[in-house]
């Protein structure tokens, strides 16, 4: 009895030892992105929010140091990080920002900026298409969707 027990624990470390080596060995966190350099954000930015689009699309926007504290988003195209419209399209230098997607995938981007008196701006992006059947390049720019009057 005592030799059955005992082979038991032996079956049980060995197995508790494997797993821990075999699933252990990709506890590690990885880039999104082909390697550390091809992040989104370049530069410093501490204000940031992330989110995923219906389709899976991964959406991040931030305060863009490297372009004056204006905000900035990216979304990852499942190999590199790309700007979504223009980058620092803010008005000045913006705080508490939120991002999220409507049903449809359209990003909406919240953000208190400080150029306008510190009020809540949400805009929206907008896909223009320009050109003929032959020429075309679609086109993204953020327009404003709502500006708050007042924010507490």
């Amino acid at each position: 009895m005592k030799q059955q027990l005992f082979f038991r624990q032996i079956i049980f470390l060995y197995l508790f030892s494997l797993s821990i080596f075999l699933f252990g060995q990709n506890n590690t966190w990885q880039p999104l992105g082909p390697d550390d350099s091809s992040q989104p954000s370049f530069g410093t930015s501490d204000v940031t929010s992330l989110t995923m689009a219906p389709n899976g699309t991964l959406y991040f926007g931030y305060r863009d140091y490297v372009n004056n504290s204006k905000a900035t988003v990216k979304k990852f195209n499942g190999t590199n990080w790309e700007t979504v419209g223009t980058e620092g399209f803010s008005d000045g230098i913006i705080s508490q920002i939120d991002l999220t997607t409507a049903p449809d995938g359209t990003p909406y981007i919240a953000y208190q900026d400080y150029a306008n008196g510190s009020k809540l701006t949400v805009k929206k992006i907008q896909w223009y298409q320009l050109g003929n059947s032959r020429n075309t390049r679609i086109y993204e720019q953020w327009s404003h969707f709502y500006q708050f009057s007042y924010c507490p």
